[in-house]
């Protein structure tokens, strides 16, 4: 089912916190991420399209329906919370089978059809369990299947990993999002964590003060961001203020860097992003040389942090500090800079 939110405005009482001329499009069988700072209306979105708040302004559709004024009840959207609200007194059949049971499926069918789906998430042989007997993990494919069970238009998830570990949350967004291709399900998933929006949607959206700031492929938000609040939000970055010197070159405060320019005036202030992958690392001068035609530039380690696979370090380019990530374990003495991966903004910070 497609989902659209057209100059969607909502406010909570008293306050001036909500979210303000809002379009976007869900297509049929998307997961879209979204994602944004605390407040930022994340939350809100959700609580628009299942019907627990209404929008003051604008249009809601399932497809080609208005849906605005309808209740939640009518929606029929399967919902996961952050706390997966499972019955206690319940066994995992139970909850799962809970929804078929309030829309009046008969017994022998609803529980054929809840174990059906507890299969499909793995926890068939967990069927007589009670929650507090089951680990987080299993909870939450409890709660997946909860909102499968009855075949819903889309499934709505509202940061339903935040209170996994993170061994187990890479596991489980891996789950959903093998589960939401299998059903082929329209999907909205609020998120905080930006690796997990990146990693399973095939869109992301980011909010921020309640406004739409981009919505791209996971790829493209993270490579071309819009705005500097986009490139501070989603994965490190070097942010760092520049002129532009012509068509194909910047200077920076260490140095002149190529890149492309177009759309900026020669003389113009821009600011740059550069992501610390980005920064190639070499033990020196003439290997870096050797090693790469563009230009490169002296620097030193401030900071070295070994994290396993790969090795965050601060270095220092002419009195300039750069964050920077690599594979590389050796010496560091010189640096270069990928010519492709610099994004220039229309205004400096």
């Amino acid at each position: 089912m497609k989902i659209s939110l057209q100059q969607i405005t909502f406010t909570y009482p008293h306050t001036l916190y909500g979210v303000f001329d809002i379009d976007l499009e869900i297509q049929e069988g998307e997961l879209l991420a979204v994602i944004g700072s605390s407040g930022s209306g994340k939350t809100t979105i959700l609580k628009l399209i299942a019907g627990f708040e209404h929008p003051q302004k604008g249009t809601l559709l399932f497809g080609d329906r208005p849906v605005q004024v309808l209740p939640p009840s009518k929606r029929n959207l399967g919902v996961v919370f952050q706390s997966y609200a499972l019955f206690p007194l319940m066994t995992a059949l139970e909850n799962v089978a809970y929804p078929l049971k309030v829309r009046g499926v008969r017994t022998e069918d609803r529980l054929a059809r809840a174990l059906e789906m507890l299969r499909r998430v793995g926890l068939e042989a967990f069927a007589d369990r009670y929650p507090a007997t089951l680990s987080g993990g299993q909870q939450q494919r409890v709660a997946l299947a909860r909102a499968l069970v009855f075949q819903p238009n889309a499934l709505l998830l509202d940061e339903p990993l935040s209170a996994l570990d993170a061994k187990l949350r890479i596991e489980m967004r891996d789950e959903i999002r093998n589960l939401q291709r299998q059903n082929g399900i329209t999907t909205i998933h609020v998120t905080h964590d930006q690796e997990e929006a990146l990693s399973i949607a095939d869109r992301v959206a980011f909010l921020k003060d309640g406004r739409l700031v981009q919505v791209d492929t996971p790829k493209n938000l993270y490579d071309h961001p819009k705005t500097i609040e986009v490139a501070k939000f989603v994965g490190r970055s070097n942010l760092i203020p520049v002129q532009v010197v012509d068509t194909d070159r910047i200077e920076t405060p260490f140095g002149v860097l190529s890149c492309s320019t177009k759309g900026f005036s020669p003389g113009s202030s821009s600011t740059a992003l550069i992501r610390p992958e980005s920064i190639l690392l070499y033990p020196s001068i003439e290997a870096a040389q050797s090693q790469h035609g563009t230009t490169v530039f002296p620097c030193k380690i401030i900071r070295d942090r070994f994290l396993g696979p790969v090795r965050r370090v601060d270095v220092e380019v002419k009195g300039y500090i750069l964050e920077a990530e690599t594979m590389w374990r050796g010496e560091i003495g010189a640096c270069s800079i990928k010519r492709d991966s610099i994004c220039l903004f229309l205004k400096t910070e």
